[in-house]
């Protein structure tokens, strides 16, 4: 494995798959939301003199990679067959691999 965000692959397919991508979105957008929250009275402990230290929670992002034949899908866009090499669109996706990054 080339990264520690990777969490899963998930067929496009699968109503599962899709139903647990959506579960993930939704659980990372309420963590963002407490560590937003947090984030806001740190910033007010600080200000107003109660904590020496201000720190910053972590917030985080879902990214889709999507995976498929590249070159049937350029040519069937009308494209060129080298068009999708960088990314695939998530139409034309076989799979899609889920990774959870954390944001700067």
């Amino acid at each position: 494995m080339r990264t520690n965000s990777y969490v899963f692959t998930a067929d496009v397919n699968s109503v599962f798959d899709m139903m647990q991508i959506e579960t993930l979105r939704s659980s990372i957008k309420s963590v963002n939301a407490m560590a937003k929250e947090t984030d806001r009275i740190n910033d007010y402990r600080y200000q107003s003199g109660y904590d020496t230290d201000c720190t910053v929670a972590p917030k985080y992002r879902v990214s889709l990679m999507p995976r498929g034949p590249r070159r049937a899908a350029a040519l069937a866009d009308g494209r060129s067959k080298y068009a999708y090499d960088s990314c695939l669109p998530i139409r034309h996706a076989e799979t899609i691999d889920v990774y959870i990054h954390e944001r700067r």
